[in-house]
This record gives structure tokens, sequence and C-alpha cells, in this order.
């Protein structure tokens, strides 16, 4: 539980499961354009492509759902799971390194993840979130304030 006040709440983007999407749109597609043009499909594979494209759509909010990153004034946490819970977090005054990773596409689409280093070799991520320049720009930000206040 977290107990201080949060500055930002972030959720992986749907924009990091685009490729699942489009995998979805093309079976769907291909399923409407069969039955409007009067070739029916056997009712096996219209039940497995409906069936396939179901799971894909849990899948994908399963994959959002389980996973929380906040930012409070003090520190960073990952939240993760549904059942079983997995709670990290790393002090500003910890934070050694923050890096961020970002393919070619991740860069066209505006996401990536950002990994975050402490003095005491623990490591968390904040995974598929949107804007991560923004975010680190945020999080750089309150670190200089954090450490301003430890030095007065």
């Amino acid at each position: 539980m977290i107990i201080e006040d949060i500055l930002l709440k972030l959720k992986p983007t749907r924009r990091a499961f685009a490729l699942d999407y489009m995998i979805i749109f093309i079976l769907l597609g291909t399923i409407a354009f069969f039955q409007l043009t009067g070739n029916f499909i056997n009712p096996i594979g219209l039940y497995g492509a409906i069936a396939l494209s179901t799971i894909i759509l849990i899948y994908i909010e399963f994959s959002r759902f389980s996973s929380t990153y906040y930012v409070t004034k003090n520190k960073l946490i990952t939240k993760k799971g549904i059942i079983g819970k997995q709670i990290n977090s790393i002090f500003f005054y910890n934070i050694s390194e923050i890096n961020l990773n970002q393919s070619f596409f991740q860069r066209i689409l505006k996401y990536g993840d950002i990994v975050i280093n402490s003095q005491a070799a623990n490591q968390i991520g904040f995974e598929k979130v949107t804007s991560p320049k923004k975010i680190i720009h945020k999080i750089e930000k309150l670190m200089k304030y954090q450490n301003n206040q430890r030095n007065i």
C-alpha cells in the first residue's frame, strides 16, 4: 500500500501492443471480408479466430492492468501482479542512474522503457510508458529538489 501522495501514476501504454491489435484487426477483417463476399468460413475456423482475438485482447489488458508505476515526492514505486504482488521502490537520494531504452518502433510511437538503478545495485523499471523523456525530466527535477532539501 502506498501511503505518500502520488504525483504521477503510470501504466504500460496500449501503443506497445500495436502489433497485437494489428493481428486482431487482420483476423476479424478477413472473417468479415469472407462473410461479406459470400465465402462462408468453416464454423471451427470462425470460432477459432474469434477465440484467438479474445485471448489476445485479454492478454493485452491483463498485461496493462497488472503493472502500475508511481512517482511520489520521495521515491519511485513499481507494483506488479494481480494475485501475487511485487512492490519495489527506490528513494530519489539512492538513484545513481536513469536509462531510457527505446527501439526505433518505440520512438515512432512515443513510448519506451525507463530503467532506474540505485546505489545499492537495485533496479526498477517503468516498462512501455508513454513520453518517457518527459517522465525522466520530471524524475530528475524531483531528484534535484530532494537533494537540495537534504543539503539544507
